[in-house]
């Protein structure tokens, strides 16, 4: 009994995705570890993070701002801007 677990919810919601002993279950294609979509937006916006956070970055803003605002405050202002606007079309 304990190797089947029954999932109510996505019966009573008619979802045919799932998850199941905590694999992603999708009944047309059988289980999946990952789901691909989630592991695209993390490798995106890792990539996001990595470009905003360079010393390349640092020493642009750095020249340009001067003394107006700290350069790792407005690197965390660009992160969340980019992030919102790549999120609104994804």
């Amino acid at each position: 009994m304990a190797d089947k677990v029954y999932d109510y919810q996505n019966q009573v919601l008619g979802n045919k995705e799932h998850f199941q002993n905590g694999l992603y279950v999708n009944e047309n294609e059988g289980f999946s570890y990952l789901n691909e979509d989630i592991v695209l937006r993390t490798i995106l916006f890792s990539m996001l993070y990595y470009i905003v956070s360079s010393k390349v970055v640092y020493h642009l803003l750095s020249t340009n701002i001067r003394n107006l605002v700290d350069i790792p405050l407005l690197q965390t202002l660009l992160f969340a801007l980019f992030f919102y606007l790549i999120s609104l079309h994804l």
